[in-house]
């Protein structure tokens, strides 16, 4: 979508003839409709997040499976899309975040962080979304004033990762876990090279202070 302000532009309303949009598209391009995500089995839901090139529809999938019950099978089936390396980080993303949203209330947050801790890899482009994932949980636990779910000795591990992006999600997952016992370890990235780094570890202390 593109808009104009021809006109000439002004800002008050000057009739119908100034300004407007267009919608721009490919000569020819027909887009396919989009199927009843309603009627898909679980297993079907999985594949459009797998390999889906549209966002669009991922993300349809993603919140079919999130208004249904949990199933063993599917987070299975999600967990070997998350796992997997060989696919687009877009696609494994989309699977990791219909994992890790089911845990952002208390109630089934250890369940769902024990399962995302199998997903982390330092080597591996999808472990600073698994932290930052992680670092969502246990929302209403945090909003009554106690710790969320995920353990400070696992986000201790994350905080001493090596690349920029992983330090600065495990330092932003320990502020938002409210683990003021890992203030010291926050402490050490106020030294990093990295300015952003720098400034989110000094906003994670005054959070936890």
């Amino acid at each position: 979508y593109q808009a104009s302000w021809k006109g000439p532009a002004q800002f008050r309303w000057g009739g119908v003839d100034h300004g407007y949009i267009t919608r721009m598209v490919p000569t020819g391009f027909a887009p396919a409709p989009l199927p009843d995500f309603a009627a898909l089995p679980d297993a079907a839901l999985v594949q459009v997040i797998a390999s889906s090139p549209s966002h669009v529809r991922r993300l349809n999938a993603q919140r079919m499976l999130l208004r249904r019950p949990e199933s063993a099978e599917t987070t299975t089936s999600l967990l070997a899309v998350a796992g997997n390396a060989q696919l687009d980080l877009g696609h494994r993303i989309a699977a990791l975040y219909t994992i890790s949203q089911r845990g952002l209330l208390g109630a089934k947050s250890a369940a769902v962080f024990t399962t995302l801790r199998t997903l982390v890899s330092r080597d591996d482009p999808l472990a600073p979304f698994v932290v930052r994932a992680a670092g969502d949980l246990g929302m209403d636990l945090r909003t009554a004033g106690k710790a969320g779910p995920v353990d400070t000795a696992w986000l201790r591990d994350q905080l001493r990762g090596k690349a920029s992006r992983h330090i600065l999600e495990a330092v932003i997952a320990a502020a938002r876990q409210g683990r003021k016992d890992l203030g010291p370890d926050i402490a050490t990235h106020l030294a990093s090279s990295d300015p952003i780094v720098v400034h989110t570890s000094y906003r994670a202390l005054a959070r936890l202070r």
